[in-house]
This record gives C-alpha cells, sequence and structure tokens, in this order.
C-alpha cells in the first residue's frame, strides 16, 4: 500500500478563488499542444481510422484537461 510520503515529486496546490481561463491557456500552451499530439497519436495507433487534429478537437481537449486541473498557474 502506498502512503502519501512515498510519492516525492507530489505538490499539493489551491486552486484560486477566481481561475482565468484564458491566461491559464496562455500559460500551458506548449504543454497542452504536446499532451494533444500524444493523444491524437495514441488514438490513431489503436484504430485503423485517420482522425483529423483540427481546432474544435483541440479546444474540447483544453477545456477537459483545464476542467481536471488545479488551475494553478506558476509564478515564474
Amino acid at each position: 500500500m502506498f502512503r502519501r510520503s512515498s510519492i516525492s515529486n507530489y505538490i499539493p496546490h489551491k486552486t484560486p478563488r477566481y481561475p482565468n481561463y484564458k491566461k491559464w491557456c496562455i500559460e500551458y500552451d506548449m504543454e497542452l499542444r504536446c499532451l494533444f499530439g500524444l493523444f491524437m497519436e495514441s488514438i490513431n495507433n489503436d484504430n485503423n481510422n485517420e482522425y483529423e487534429c483540427d481546432y474544435i478537437l483541440f479546444n474540447k481537449f483544453r477545456i477537459m484537461i483545464y476542467n481536471c486541473s488545479s488551475k494553478y498557474i506558476l509564478k515564474y
């Protein structure tokens, strides 16, 4: 059984009181594009069909990640 102390790189962040979606998207744009690329690559490898990487699908992916995240923006 794992204890929380065994996860050495876990950093808890409180959700900000007034999160800003646009600011969050600008800050994490490169990371989101990399995650989306990996996501699309894994989908295309698992299926015989090729899915197009369009902007609408990227926006839905970005909203899903935002809703699952702490909405914390690093201060550096």
